[in-house]
């Protein structure tokens, strides 16, 4: 806990007062503050009329607001084991300091030094996603968290909630970006406790009893602000998670989006429409963890570490991969002529095929037609995992899907 300055008032009060005046995610708490050297200073302009503000209700807040109210919210977080700290602290995430109208105060439990330098993925998606966006997730942020990778989440129900035990689980830390406020009740439920005891939950306000209502958008210029990466899940064409989008392309950080379980189904259709404008594929964690590897902090930051990645190289489960695919070459003896009976073309290049890919061309050519379910059963392998090979498949011209999730060659 920062300790409690003995002055008039400890000086994140000025901070946080000057938020409750000014509201969460606007710019004019900026543009007016240049020039001040202290906070306290520019606090009390503000507080006697000495400055324009622009809408009624700063006014209004100016006129009902007092140093006596933000100093109980400081007291609050204290009651509550939240700690707080201010742009101008050394504690405050360097990486967010770049973001547009980055929050005055931020209110945290956990260790907030992870946001400084660790690269992490935000990861966004539906609140109630099915058992393949579910899988998933699991399996991309277990990966993701094995190669030093945390991931952030918006600390809701569904995507996010798995996203942040995935990859605690697999050892991993993890972020909460709480848009309902640092004292909200779920931030102090069984899953907060989780992320703070590996990692940190974050808001920039305490509640909206202080601060007003609730406004995803700014929780989310937050999530991309600290995220070298977006990562969309499942989400539909109407999706809020969208709203993503437009922070991510102000800031240049690069968007993947997980390949729809059906690209038919509207609760997909923020991802298919994704990957249509160019967001990068991510059919398994190495896909962004690949990318990451090979990013560069911007000249003279020296803020992220990417480094430190871990990126699987050839070793014994690559070697066994290419055996085994060797091996099903031999065994299978699928003439290419009948892997794909198109008119297009009579032949096909088995070489780009990987060992399950093999294995599912086998079965298909043996029993004709399949649906996914029986091809995971028939070979041990997860749905989404048999999904991901179907569609690398589909985008080679290998299998066809038809109603219903059945499969069949060419």
């Amino acid at each position: 806990m920062e300790n409690r300055i003995n002055t008039e008032y400890d000086n994140r009060v000025y901070w946080i007062w000057l938020t409750m005046v000014f509201g969460i995610g606007t710019d004019d708490f900026w543009k007016l503050c240049r020039g001040y050297r202290t906070v306290r200073d520019f606090a009390h302009d503000v507080m006697n009329g000495r400055l324009p503000l622009r809408t009624q209700r700063q006014k209004d807040r100016v006129a009902s607001v007092t140093f006596d109210d933000a100093s109980k919210v400081l007291e609050k977080c204290f009651d509550n084991g939240v700690e707080v700290t201010t742009f101008k602290s050394s504690r405050y995430p360097a990486r967010l300091k770049k973001t547009l109208s980055p929050p005055p105060v931020i209110y945290y439990r956990g260790d907030i030094t992870i946001l400084s330098d660790t690269p992490s993925v935000a990861v966004i998606g539906t609140r109630n996603p099915c058992e393949y966006s579910i899988d998933i997730t699991d399996s991309i942020c277990s990966g993701l968290a094995k190669s030093g990778i945390i991931t952030i989440s918006g600390f809701e129900e569904g995507v996010d909630v798995r996203a942040n035990s995935a990859s605690i689980n697999s050892g991993g830390r993890s972020v909460g970006v709480c848009g309902k406020g640092i004292l909200d009740q779920r931030t102090f439920s069984e899953q907060g406790d989780m992320i703070v005891s590996s990692g940190v939950l974050i808001a920039e306000y305490t509640d909206i009893n202080d601060f007003g209502r609730v406004l995803y958008d700014n929780r989310n210029r937050i999530m991309c602000g600290l995220a070298d990466v977006l990562l969309f899940v499942e989400c539909s064409d109407i999706s809020h998670g969208l709203n993503n989008v437009k922070h991510a392309e102000r800031m240049g950080i690069p968007i993947f989006a997980v390949p729809p379980a059906d690209i038919n189904d509207r609760h997909f259709f923020g991802q298919r429409n994704l990957l249509r404008n160019g967001a990068f594929s991510a059919f398994d964690a190495n896909d962004i963890i690949r990318y990451m590897s090979k990013m560069e902090s911007p000249e003279g930051d020296g803020l992220v570490k990417y480094s430190s990645i871990k990126v699987e190289k050839s070793d014994k489960t690559t070697n066994r991969k290419k055996k085994e695919r060797h091996n099903l070459n031999n065994n299978l003896k699928i003439p290419s002529e009948d892997l794909h009976n198109s008119q297009k073309s009579d032949t096909i290049d088995i070489s780009v095929l990987t060992g399950t890919q093999l294995e599912i061309a086998g079965l298909l050519k043996q029993n004709g037609e399949m649906y996914i379910d029986s091809i995971a059963e028939s070979l041990d392998i997860s749905v989404p995992e048999i999904m991901n090979e179907l569609l690398d498949m589909q985008m080679n011209g290998i299998v066809s899907e038809l109603a219903g999730k059945l499969y069949k060659l060419g």
